[in-house]
C-alpha cells in the first residue's frame, strides 16, 4: 500500500473514531452518574468532580465500540464508493488494505491496557471517593429516603431508624466531625456471630426523641469511620434474651448516648479500583487487602475482648472479687458479691443478690460527683481501639442503689462509660498472623467461614480482573480486524447501517467478558467447607476468552469468503 492510501484510510478511521469515542464516553458518563445521583443526593459540586474523574474511565470503555464503529463505517464507505474495487484492480490485496485498521487496532489495544493499568483505577476510586467525601450527607439522604440506613462491624450489625435527618455540619479538614440530627429515633444492633450459626437477632434497643448523630472521619477517607449518638430523653432497653426476674417494659435504662460504634470505610477495596501494581502485589500476599485485613482487624478485636474478660473474671473470682478501672478522668472499683463472672453474649456479666438485696457494690473513686452503690447485675462491655492503644470499658448497673453526696436514690438502672490504657500484653495480641488466627479454636464457625470465603473471593477477584483487562485491550485490536472485514462485505457506507452492524460483534464480545468476570467472582461470602468447594475461577476465565475467540473466528470466516467474493 502507498503512503499516500495509507495516509487517507488511516486520516478516516483515526477521525472517526475520536468522534464515536467522545459521544460514547459522554453517553456512558452521563449513565454511570444517574444511579448514586439519585439514590445520594449529590450536590452540583460533587456532580462535576463525578463527570471529571469518569471520563478517563468511560472513555476507555468506549474505545473498543469506537474503533470497530470506524473501522465498519470508512470501509464500508470505500466499499459502496467502489474505491476498495480500484484497488483490487491495481492488484492490492484485501490483507494489505487492512494495514491502517490494523495500526489503529494495536495503537488502541495498547492504549487501552495502558489505562487500565493505572489510569481508569484510579479515576474510578476517585468517583468513589466523592461520593462518601461528605458521609453526614450521604446517611442522612438514606435514612430520608428509607427511613433507615444499616452498618455491620466487629460481628455486629447496626440500625438506625427515623422518621426525619438533617445534616447539621459539613467540615472536611483533617479528623473532622460532622453530624446529622435524627427526629423519633431507634438504634437497634444486632449480634451475627452466634455459637451455634443462627441469623443475627437483636441485642439492644435505643429510643429517643430526638438524637444528634456525631460522625468523626479519619484524616484518610479510606479509613474507619465513627459514630456517637446523643441521645435526648432515651431509653435503652437491654439484651430481651437476658434472663430477668422482673418484666423487661421495667429493665429501660435512661440513656444519654450509644456509641462509639466504628464502621469499617464505605470505599470498598474491590479489584476494579486497584491499579495494576497493586493487584499483583495483592495477588502475592493477599493478607494486605482490606478486604482480609477487615476480617482479620475483627477477630483480632475479639481477641483482646476475649483477653480482657478473662482477666476480668480472673480478677472478680479471686479471693478479693475486686476490679478498678482506672482512666485519665475517671476511675471505677466494682467488687462481686458470691457469683462468679460469666462471659456471655460477648460481654462479661456478674449477678449478686436479689432486686431487694443487691450483692454487687462499686464506687467511682475519681472523678466530679462521685458515686457509690449497690447493684443486683453488672454488664461489662469492652471495646479495644489498637490505633490508639485504648480501651473504652462500658457498664450496666442494674436495680442499683446509688449514694451521691451521702443522699441514697431510688432504684434504678445506671450506664457509664469509660476510657482506660491498654494493657501491653493485650496490644501484642494485634501481632498475630492469619495462619494463627484461622487456626484459633475459639473463633466461631461463621466467622471462619467468612474468612475462607473472602480469602477464596479475594483471589477469584484479582484473577478475573487482570484476565479482563487483558481480554478487553485485546477484543479492541480484534474487533477492529472483524469491523474491517464487515464494512467490505456488506459496502455499507451510512452511519446507521456502520453502527447497527457493528454493535452485534462488539456486544458479544463485551458481554461475555463481563459474564465471564462475573461468574468468576460469583463465589459465596461464607465457606465452611473450603476442602469440598467447587471454584469457578477457570470457567469464568474461559468465558471472558471465549468472547474473544469466537468473534475472532467469526472474522476469519467473513474475511475467507470475502477473499473467494
Amino acid at each position: 500500500m502507498g503512503k499516500t492510501l495509507f495516509r487517507y484510510i488511516f486520516r478516516d478511521l483515526l477521525k472517526v473514531f475520536l468522534l464515536a469515542s467522545g459521544a460514547i464516553a459522554g453517553m456512558l458518563s452521563f449513565g454511570a452518574l444517574l444511579r448514586p445521583l439519585t439514590e445520594r443526593g449529590l450536590d452540583g459540586s460533587q456532580v462535576s468532580q463525578m463527570l471529571a474523574y469518569f471520563m478517563p474511565a468511560m472513555t476507555n470503555y468506549s474505545w473498543p465500540v469506537a474503533a470497530l464503529f470506524a473501522t465498519t463505517f470508512v470501509y464500508g464507505r470505500l466499499s459502496a464508493d467502489n474505491e476498495l474495487t480500484a484497488c483490487r484492480a491495481s492488484g492490492m490485496s484485501y490483507a494489505a488494505m487492512m494495514v491502517p485498521a490494523a495500526l489503529l487496532g494495536a495503537v488502541v489495544c495498547a492504549l487501552s491496557l495502558a489505562f487500565m493499568w493505572y489510569v481508569v483505577p484510579q479515576s474510578l476510586v476517585r468517583a468513589e471517593r466523592v461520593i462518601y467525601s461528605n458521609f453526614a450527607k450521604l446517611v442522612a439522604n438514606e435514612i430520608e429516603r428509607t427511613q433507615k440506613i444499616s452498618f455491620e462491624s466487629q460481628g455486629q450489625k447496626l440500625t438506625v431508624f427515623a422518621t426525619r435527618a438533617a445534616v447539621q455540619t459539613e467540615s472536611l479538614a483533617g479528623r473532622t466531625e460532622q453530624s446529622v440530627r435524627l427526629e423519633n429515633p431507634a438504634i437497634v444492633t444486632y449480634v451475627r456471630d452466634l455459637p451455634d450459626g443462627s441469623p443475627p437477632v437483636p441485642e439492644d434497643f435505643y429510643l429517643a426523641r430526638s438524637a444528634t448523630v456525631v460522625i468523626t472521619t479519619p484524616r484518610e477517607l479510606d479509613g474507619e469511620v465513627r459514630i456517637l449518638a446523643r441521645l435526648e430523653d432515651g431509653a435503652k432497653i437491654p439484651n430481651p434474651r437476658a434472663e430477668r426476674d422482673r418484666p423487661s417494659v421495667e429493665a429501660q435504662i435512661s440513656a444519654t448516648q450509644f456509641g462509639w460504634f466504628p464502621i469499617p470505610s464505605q470505599i470498598r477495596e474491590t479489584s476494579r479500583f486497584m491499579d495494576g501494581g497493586r493487584l499483583l502485589a495483592l495477588r502475592e500476599r493477599p493478607e494486605m487487602s482490606q478486604r482480609v485485613s477487615r476480617h482479620l482487624t475483627e477477630i483480632i478485636r475479639s481477641s483482646q475482648q476475649r483477653a480482657m474478660y478473662e482477666q476480668m473474671a480472673v480478677g472478680f473470682n479471686s479471693a478479693d472479687r475486686r476490679v478498678e478501672f482506672t482512666g485519665p478522668a475517671d476511675a471505677f472499683r466494682i467488687t462481686n458479691g458470691s457469683n462468679r463472672a460469666q462471659l456471655k453474649g460477648g460481654r462479661l456479666i456478674i449477678s449478686g443478690g436479689t432486686v431487694d438485696s443487691p450483692g454487687i457494690s462499686f464506687k467511682q473513686t475519681k472523678g466530679i460527683d462521685p458515686i457509690e452503690g449497690l447493684a443486683r447485675q453488672v454488664t461489662i462491655r469492652v471495646l479495644p481501639d489498637t490505633v490508639d492503644r485504648q480501651v473504652v470499658v462500658s457498664f450496666v448497673f442494674e436495680d442499683a442503689v446509688i449514694w451521691v453526696n451521702g443522699q441514697r436514690t431510688e432504684r434504678q438502672n445506671l450506664e457509664r462509660t469509660i476510657v482506660t490504657d491498654m494493657p501491653d500484653d493485650i496490644f501484642l495480641l494485634a501481632d498475630q498472623r492469619v495462619d494463627e488466627l484461622r487456626q484459633a479454636t475459639w473463633i466461631s464457625p461463621a466467622r471462619r467461614a467468612r474468612l475462607e470465603g473472602d480469602l477464596v473471593r479475594l483471589t477469584n477477584s484479582l484473577e478475573s480482573e487482570l484476565h479482563s483487562r487483558f481480554s478487553f485491550a485485546v477484543s479492541s485490536f480484534v474487533l477492529v480486524m472483524v469491523g474491517a472485514t464487515i464494512g467490505m462485505m456488506f459496502k455499507s457506507g451510512n452511519f446507521v447501517s456502520a453502527f447497527a452492524i457493528s454493535t452485534i460483534p462488539a456486544i458479544a464480545a463485551l458481554m461475555l467478558i463481563v459474564g465471564g468476570r462475573q461468574m468468576a467472582a460469583s463465589t459465596p461470602r461464607e465457606i465452611a467447607d473450603i476442602a469440598n468447594f467447587v471454584n469457578p475461577l477457570n470457567t469464568g476465565i474461559a468465558v471472558m476468552w471465549m468472547g474473544n475467540l469466537l468473534v475472532l473466528v467469526a472474522g476469519l470466516v467473513m474475511y475467507s469468503r470475502l477473499r473467494r467474493t
